[in-house]
């Protein structure tokens, strides 16, 4: 990624376009313990000039329960269903390819989606998907995850409401729908049909988080109808091949109530011809009948409405996921004896429980608070029940994953918000998936003692294929110590101080042992953020300075004999090291550190290598700004992490009204144009495109939660704390 030791060079979407090329380019230098790891060609376009490697994250919204997350687009069209975690696996088969393309490249007959027949007095019956139709977005309210999607057709007279929400106690979604027609609408009955295009997913790749989307062809084994319980039923199990163990996915379609018409053929888009796929079926209103599919399938079922003296009728599907049939079909019942209002009102609880102890940007406009909000619901959403926080929900690109660098800053706002229980969870399960020299993770092999692998599934199994990064190891002892910084917590320095050690002795120790290079004082050449061959840049070297400075803190307060020896030896290791940043990385044209926005953000904090106040930390800050302000005056086609850079500057600008006004404006540039149309989620780059009249589109897995939790962070600096309130 960057290619000098002197200088990193500005490029605001490196990040993104090398994220998703380290994960396949990796694969061709370290071995996969699995045998069906994924390819470049399958994987990704390779001629695509865009962040998006992988194909276009189609997602707009997100509503989940720490064990099923599902993402919706703009039409209200599932294009992600995970489960059982935020990580793993996607149950939906769908893949985008092209931006420029219908449904950005996906087959018409992917992913889960509504569709409507009417019929007017005698006339035969028409049909239509809702995704055809105008439609509008939003959140219910910005202190919950229920997402409503409207959509119009005044030809007919109908105005359709989804209302979707992932139920909190199980794993359903639960997608109510409400028909509303107008006094000179000529509509007497209604269909409502769900179509679903599920690939039941029980196995994952070791180093290459790419199996449940990339090959979704090899997973799909056929569905059911199932008459008693009055519901489609698609399920397969076998072995996880990333643990050993045995696994299973289950996922259940059906109604409310009693269901009237039902289809269940084979995929014919994904086999390249056939008849009997559920899509072409519902065309005419009218579904076949077919209960049993093999291969790839797809599969519909409708419930139908009759007006009557009423102007509106209402229809509420459900969607389950469980490891078997029986268990999914149980989930089923359980919602369905419940109604869809109370499922809803439930999750609101729910979340109003979790947010009372939350602090928000005091006073912020609007937009500013309800990214700040959606940061911190999006950040639940992602944290695995086992404690690991992942990047994103996304498939593409595959960020289901836990890199300690990202989770250092996601649990610096979680303590911020006031939620220091999931931090400390989080930090202890970092502090067990370090490698030692006795014991690694599932895939983790190949990574040295005292460091992390790149990242990690949920359950702890290595995802990414790059042996560990030395950024990261940085990042993992401050957060380590952060949290102990911030709670005074003794129990939990006792039992993660072993990881802190370790860290910093294998960042102490002369190479190849350790990583202290003895020739330039310098880290030893690695992998840093993400990049596909070892470099040593400002990148890797800040973060191992801010680790060490961790490293001596924590061992002084530990205070054993011992660990003021350590302490001693560490704060010299990291002395020098700063002497050697000095030396390799200043730039005298511009009095500071880097051009780059982003590792120039890190520089300012968390890293403060520089006194605030200081020529070079103004400096710094300056070029931060200048690409930011070039972003708000739209003066950039592409960039990302602008809340990287306006964290920094918010930090060493604090103090300073004029200055801190300049960061504001920033925020709320991030807040109200590089995110997603009125649902406001932000990826982790954003560009315009001249097709699409230069309007600036979020992409690269939104919601991307490290993202957002750097701006969460730079709001609550320059804003100011409050509680939240309802």
């Amino acid at each position: 990624m960057h290619i000098s030791s002197r200088a990193v060079p500005t490029n605001p979407s490196r990040r993104s376009r090398v994220l998703v090329l380290l994960l396949l380019v990796g694969l061709l230098a370290l071995p996969i313990t699995s045998t069906d790891a994924q390819t470049t060609a399958e994987c990704r376009n390779t001629s695509d000039e865009t962040p998006e490697d992988f194909g276009p994250t189609d997602i707009s919204a997100v509503s989940g329960n720490q064990a099923m997350a599902a993402a919706f687009n703009p039409d209200a069209t599932v294009t992600v269903l995970k489960w059982p975690s935020p990580s793993y696996y996607d149950q939906l088969n769908l893949r985008t390819t092209d931006r420029s393309k219908p449904r950005l490249g996906a087959l018409p007959n992917e992913g889960a989606f509504l569709g409507l027949g009417y019929k007017k007095g005698s006339r035969p019956w028409a049909f239509e998907w809702l995704r055809r139709w105008r439609s509008k977005q939003r959140f219910a309210d910005d202190d919950g995850d229920e997402v409503v999607t409207t959509f119009i057709n005044s030809n007919l007279g109908l105005r359709v409401t989804v209302r979707d929400v992932v139920a909190h106690d199980e794993d359903v979604l639960t997608r109510s729908v409400l028909i509303r027609k107008t006094s000179a609408s000529k509509v007497t009955r209604v269909r409502v049909l769900s179509f679903a295009n599920f690939n039941p997913v029980f196995s994952k790749n070791r180093r290459s988080p790419t199996n449940d989307w990339c090959n979704e062809e090899d997973e799909d084994d056929g569905a059911m109808y199932d008459e008693k319980a009055d519901a489609i039923v698609h399920a397969r199990s076998g072995t996880d091949s990333s643990t050993g163990q045995p696994s299973g996915a289950a996922l259940v379609m059906g109604f409310d109530g009693r269901s009237q018409a039902h289809q269940v053929g084979p995929d014919t888009y994904e086999g390249g011809g056939g008849e009997g796929s559920a899509y072409d079926d519902a065309e005419d209103a009218r579904l076949s009948g077919a209960d049993v599919s093999s291969g790839p399938t797809d599969a519909a079922i409708a419930q139908e409405r009759v007006f009557g003296r009423k102007a509106t009728v209402a229809s509420t599907v459900l969607i389950a996921a469980a490891f078997t049939p029986d268990e999914a079909v149980s989930s089923l019942t359980q919602i369905r004896s419940r109604s869809a209002g109370s499922v809803r009102r439930a999750k609101r609880t729910w979340w109003e429980r979790w947010l009372r102890s939350t602090r928000l940007p005091k006073n912020a406009p609007n937009e500013v608070m309800a990214l700040a909000k959606r940061s911190l619901i999006s950040a639940r959403q992602v944290t695995d029940r086992g404690g690991l926080i992942v990047t994103s929900v996304a498939t593409q690109s595959p960020q289901g994953v836990d890199w300690i660098r990202n989770g250092a800053y996601i649990n610096r706002m979680l303590q911020t918000a006031g939620h220091p229980g999931m931090v400390r969870a989080h930090n202890i399960r970092y502090a067990e998936l370090q490698a030692t020299s006795v014991r690694k993770p599932l895939g983790g092999e190949t990574t040295p003692p005292g460091n992390w692998a790149q990242n990690y599934y949920a359950d702890g199994v290595v995802a990414g294929p790059l042996p560990y990064e030395i950024d990261e190891t940085g990042f993992g002892i401050w957060t380590l110590w952060d949290h102990y910084a911030a709670t005074g917590d003794e129990d939990y320095l006792d039992r993660v101080y072993e990881a802190i050690q370790r860290a910093a002795v294998y960042l102490t120790d002369d190479a190849p042992l350790g990583c202290r290079d003895t020739t330039t004082g310098l880290q030893c050449p690695a992998h840093e953020e993400d990049g596909p061959e070892p470099s040593r840049t400002l990148v890797g070297a800040q973060a191992v300075w801010l680790g060490l400075d961790a490293a001596v803190k924590a061992a002084r307060e530990l205070g054993t004999e011992t660990s003021k020896q350590n302490a001693e030896r560490w704060r010299a290791r990291r002395d020098e090291l700063g002497a050697a940043i000095k030396a390799n990385f200043f730039d005298e044209t511009c009095g500071c550190y880097t051009r780059d926005h982003q590792t120039g953000g890190t520089f300012l904090w968390p890293v403060r290598f520089a006194p605030y106040g200081s020529k070079i930390s103004d400096a710094q800050a300056a070029i931060n700004w200048r690409h930011v302000a070039r972003a708000v005056r739209g003066r950039l086609t592409r960039g990302g992490q602008e809340s990287r850079a306006l964290l920094g500057n918010a930090y060493a600008w604090a103090g300073r009204p004029r200055k801190m006004e300049l960061v504001k404006r920033g925020l709320r540039w991030v807040a109200e144009i590089p995110t997603t149309d009125d649902t406001g989620l932000l990826g982790e780059a954003w560009m315009r495109f001249p097709n699409e009249n230069s309007k600036v589109i979020t992409m690269v897995s939104q919601p991307h939660v490290w993202g957002q939790a750097m701006f969460y962070l730079a709001a609550m600096k320059a804003y100011g704390s409050e509680p939240w309130a309802p």
